[in-house]
């Protein structure tokens, strides 16, 4: 499918896969400091603005263009990915943002705080980026076989005490640790931060393809509380055929189907929902499959590019 369309971006910047997404479909992407000087046609469908980029770093200047969208009949769309504590924009910033009116549709993947960006607020979940995170060269009937899988429990994420926010889960981790290995339970608990366990994409599709129980911990996202949203995670394992056990997500609920999803609410609740999938394997692989097929069919980047493209073209619509 293409759209036709022109989709200005503010800051985000190449690599990044909805950019790549945006292009496949046929958009066209302009830069914000092009399109400051440059006119608005009628081939333009929307600004899509990075909230911890110009949007807040520079409002007032932004503010400007905004009004110029306007004008033109073109709304302003935002997606955060780091609600609801955005450690990302400075604390002074953020007041600025709803009473200065720079956002007109505002997407987020936690509606924690989300009144504090606009009115026309969307829950909008992270994707999976399926050009990097697929089954490469596995298919889901191998992925049933038990012989292919080398270890019980496996885990990729930063665990270095010097990362921001991930305190809860190095604890986690440890105590978990501990209970599993008292119970016999092989594990593969690699830290993402820079150093010699840090995986490349090929690296960690292998882990996962080969680990019963793949575990989501925590998100840099998180803060004084947990997140609504789930990370990226959530969405490559499924993607690239591997069972996912996530911490509790309120917004798991609002995404994926009850009879796929899986996850726990605290250390006790994890062993035991370890224990349970390594005791039902069969369960295990027809969960991971309904998951892989539901981010296959609704949760890529591509289908978040064609779901901004219809909130602009409804947008202008209304104002119509």
């Amino acid at each position: 499918m293409t759209s036709g369309a022109e989709i200005i971006v503010t800051d985000l910047t190449d690599p990044h896969p909805l950019l790549d997404a945006f292009r496949r479909i046929g958009v066209r992407l302009e830069n914000f400091e092009a399109m400051e000087r440059g006119a608005i046609g009628q081939e333009t469908a929307a600004c899509f603005a990075d909230p911890f980029g110009v949007l807040s770093k520079h409002p007032l200047r932004f503010r400007r263009l905004k009004r110029r969208f306007n004008a033109a009949g073109r709304p302003v769309i935002a997606w955060n990915r780091d609600a609801p504590w955005n450690c990302a924009i400075k604390p002074w910033r953020k007041p600025w943002i709803r009473p200065l009116g720079l956002i007109d549709i505002y997407l987020a993947h936690s509606l924690q705080g989300a009144d504090a960006f606009g009115t026309n607020v969307h829950y909008f979940p992270n994707a999976a980026d399926v050009d990097a995170y697929n089954l490469r060269g596995a298919t889901l009937e191998s992925l049933r076989d038990p012989g292919r899988y080398r270890v019980d429990v496996a885990f990729y994420g930063s665990l270095s005490p010097s990362y921001p926010r991930v305190g809860a889960r190095i604890a986690f981790i440890a105590a978990l640790k501990d209970r599993l290995r008292a119970a016999g339970v092989s594990m593969d608990i690699r830290d993402a931060c820079p150093g010699p366990e840090q995986m490349n994409v090929v690296q960690q599709i292998e882990q996962i393809q080969t680990s019963r129980v793949n575990l989501s911990v925590g998100a840099v996202c998180d803060d004084r509380e947990r997140s609504w949203g789930m990370p990226e995670r959530c969405f490559g394992v499924p993607a690239s055929g591997g069972f996912l056990l996530c911490d509790h997500r309120r917004h798991a609920a609002d995404t994926f189907p009850a009879d796929a999803w899986s996850d726990f609410r605290d250390l006790e609740d994890c062993v035991q929902r370890i224990r349970h999938f390594l005791d039902h394997f069969d369960e295990t692989r027809r969960r991971a499959e309904v998951l892989h097929a539901e981010v296959m069919a609704h949760h890529s980047y591509r289908h978040r590019a064609e779901a901004i493209l219809a909130l602009a073209r409804d947008w202008r619509r209304q104002r119509s």
